[in-house]
């Protein structure tokens, strides 16, 4: 571990692990306890080549469910505390590739009112190693002045399924209404794994939809993109949908639990005065194929998209 107050940079090398398993999720805490109350504004993941994680999920974590140690994550949850997920980093040939940047006005705050926050990160691992790897290299950089926003996520993702046989594509669909304090949103982030290829998101407000974003899911040139015409406002009130193309050619249904994924993320920034609204990041899931936009009233402006 590197700490560099004076530049206020912080960086380690994930502990090296080892796994005899295909698709295994292995999970990582580190107490932040010598950065003291902080601000983080940068988080640059820096992946082994030769592991070769499918993706490297940092955040930061009031109480892990193990600290100062490493872990199969593969079932249950990996932060019991307070949690903001900082940054998700998947696509390491991108030309973006490893740097997460907040906004100027946009920064997570650690430590302060005897607080004790931990780095956590979880990695996604496709190929058993039957060797010990680190698996990536973590940088922090923060300030030590507040900013007026404090960084959260927002997650919308499908649960259910993706019928079989749609080898000319199929649609899986989320919506949900924002029911928290107004923040604004200004990075959003797309993601499937081996059917998905296409995935966007929507703001609807008084039956007007705000397009936000989409990309292909495969071969992306960038990791995180800014929300169109943003940075956008969400109020209370606002719905939050999106949706993923798929292509299922097999005769079987696509588990959307354990064989594939539709995530479209949004970075928001909130107000620091609500910060108990957003301990933990507020997130929207749908259960295909049941849900669809033209089956809801609240997503019906996005029937006819």
């Amino acid at each position: 571990m590197h700490v560099n107050l004076h530049h206020n940079i912080w960086s380690f090398v994930i502990p090296p692990v080892q796994t005899t398993e295909v698709n295994r999720y292995i999970c990582y805490s580190k107490s932040l306890e010598d950065i003291g109350e902080s601000y983080i504004t940068k988080l640059l993941t820096e992946p082994d080549p030769i592991v070769k994680p499918h993706h490297v999920d940092a955040g930061l974590c009031l109480e892990p469910l193990h600290e100062d140690a490493t872990w199969d994550c593969q079932r249950g949850l990996a932060c019991k505390g307070d949690a903001v997920e900082f940054s998700v980093t998947d696509n390491f040939q991108s030309n973006d590739k490893p740097f997460y940047v907040l906004p100027k006005d946009v920064s997570s705050k650690i430590g302060g009112n005897g607080k004790k926050y931990f780095l956590i990160v979880q990695m996604h691992i496709y190929e058993p190693l039957t060797e010990p790897a680190s698996p990536a290299n973590i940088t922090l950089t923060f300030k030590k002045r507040p900013t007026k926003y404090n960084y959260q996520k927002f997650l919308l993702c499908n649960g259910g399924f993706v019928p079989a046989n749609k080898p000319n594509g199929f649609f899986t669909h989320v919506g949900c209404e924002w029911k928290r304090p107004k923040v604004i949103a200004f990075h959003y982030y797309a993601h499937t794994h081996v059917h998905g290829v296409f995935a966007e998101g929507f703001l609807i407000r008084n039956n007007t939809w705000t397009y936000l974003g989409g990309q292909k899911t495969r071969e992306r040139h960038k990791v995180w993109f800014d929300v169109v015409n943003g940075p956008v406002e969400i109020q209370p009130g606002d719905i939050l949908a999106s949706r993923c193309l798929f292509i299922n050619n097999e005769d079987k249904a696509i588990d959307l639990k354990s064989e594939d994924t539709c995530i479209f993320q949004l970075s928001i920034g909130y107000d620091v005065q609500y910060q108990e609204y957003f301990a933990r990041p507020p997130g929207c899931i749908s259960n295909s194929p049941d849900f669809t936009f033209c089956s809801n009233e609240k997503t019906a402006a996005l029937c006819d998209r």
